[in-house]
């Protein structure tokens, strides 16, 4: 988000979308350090793990891509409340419908989003 436009990142004369990249890819590298060190289990690669961790993929760079240019065109407080809105809402349709995590307050969680 705001990190591209902090005083050393932009003496660096870095463009936007490369630092992006590289910042997709730090966390990239440290989600997996997390989940090497807190999984309780042997790290396996499968092919839904793997089917899994290409949709992830693909959303995160899609979703990047478009923050970028929400930024550049609407500035980073509109794009960002609009980002935020629809990962909220994104969240929650995946949790109910397709994890079927149950809701234990349907008008709060109404009311929350």
């Amino acid at each position: 988000g705001i990190m591209h436009k902090t005083p050393a990142v932009e003496r660096a004369r870095c463009d936007g979308m490369i630092f992006q990249c590289y910042c997709s890819a730090a966390t990239a590298a440290v989600s997996l350090a997390v989940w090497a060190l807190a999984s309780t289990e042997a790290l396996t690669l499968h092919s839904g793990s793997f089917a899994f961790g290409v949709l992830f993929a693909m959303f995160w760079i899609t979703s990047q891509v478009m923050g970028f240019y929400a930024v550049r065109f609407a500035g980073f407080a509109i794009a960002a409340s609009v980002w935020n809105g629809v990962t909220i809402c994104t969240s929650f349709v995946w949790g109910v419908f397709v994890f079927g995590t149950p809701l234990r307050h349907p008008p709060g969680a109404a009311c929350a989003l």
